[in-house]
This record gives C-alpha cells, structure tokens and sequence, in this order.
C-alpha cells in the first residue's frame, strides 16, 4: 500500500472518530436535556389535566365556596367571586384548547399523511 494512500485513509479514519466524538457530545447532552424536562413537563401535563378533568373543577368551585362561606362573607359576594372563578377556569380550558389545536397544525406532515389528505 502505498504511503499516499495510507495517509489518506488514516485521515479519514481521524475525521470518522472525531465525527464520532461530536455526536456521541450531542446525543449525551440531548439526553441530559430530555431528562432535566422530564419533571417539568410532568407537572405541566398534570395541571392541564387537572383544568381539563370536569369532576376536578366541581370539587375546586366547591372547595372554594365553602372557604368563602366559612370566612363569613356576604352570599352575593361569594357567587360573585364563584361565577368569576368558574368563568376563568372555562377560559383557561378554551385557550388550552387553542393551544393545542394550534399544535396540530404546525406539526410537520410527514408523506403518509400527505397521502392520507389527498385520499380525501
């Protein structure tokens, strides 16, 4: 084998390990990224379930009436604040809604379902 191509292939060999090297670099922090959402994005999908779950909302509307009620205010005050809490919660889940429905239509389209839109 001759010197030239040797030197070429120990090269291509050096740029392989390092090419090597940057992606084993990239994946691991992916990872660590991937892992340090993990927690968060839990929470994140609790909450939004705990807006969407409609038992959940009756029982938080009447958690707080009863504390309203039991700090003694007047009952027109405390439908008042009911209905605005109600109201919030309902505006909450419609702007969830949007969020996700916007999600979907940003979401990249892959050629199966180019195929499945044209079908009709």
């Amino acid at each position: 084998m001759s010197e030239k191509r040797k030197s070429v292939e120990g090269k291509l060999e050096n740029d392989v390990s390092k090419d090597i090297l940057e992606l084993k670099g990239a994946l691991t922090a992916i990872t660590e990224f991937l892992r340090d959402i993990t927690g968060p994005l839990k929470d994140i999908i609790s909450i939004i379930q705990s807006y969407i779950a409609g038992d959940k909302l009756g029982k938080d509307i009447a958690n707080f009436y009863r504390s309203l009620k039991e700090s003694g205010l007047p009952d027109d005050i405390i439908n008042d604040f009911v209905k605005r809490y109600y109201d919030e919660r309902i505006n909450i889940m419609k702007l969830l809604g949007k969020i996700f429905e916007y999600g979907r239509k940003v979401t990249p389209s892959t050629p199966e379902k180019e195929k499945e839109k044209a079908r009709g």
